[in-house]
């Protein structure tokens, strides 16, 4: 689970509890301008099959936690499968994609969307 909050112009994902095991990350901080789109995905999952996780956890059809590259892409997950996400597409970043739960989906939505530069 992820816990957002709000810097000057950056948005702070918090890993929670045992997901900062499970990713092998407890924190990420990027600038509100370097995030293209943001949107709620209904049945998450990491198709990384095609690519390598490393490091992280997946426990196919559960969750997935961590950094995985698929189709050319970075991608930092924080999921369990098949359920809602929040899902960050980036640029200028060392991620090209975040995807993550939160106790709020639609709201924590709202608010990044609210946050992004105009």
């Amino acid at each position: 689970m992820i816990t957002l909050t709000f810097g000057p112009n950056t948005l702070i994902l918090d890993v929670m509890g045992l997901d900062r095991l499970w990713s092998l990350k407890s924190h990420l901080e990027l600038p509100l301008s370097h995030i293209q789109q943001v949107r709620v995905e209904e049945q998450a999952a990491i198709p990384w099959k095609e690519g390598l996780r490393a490091p992280g956890t997946h426990l196919p059809g559960v969750l997935a936690a961590g950094t995985f590259y698929t189709h050319g892409r970075k991608v930092f997950a924080d999921i369990r499968e098949g359920q809602p996400a929040l899902v960050l597409e980036l640029h200028h970043e060392s991620y090209d994609q975040l995807i993550f739960q939160t106790d709020d989906l639609q709201a924590d939505l709202l608010r990044i969307r609210e946050a992004l530069p105009s």
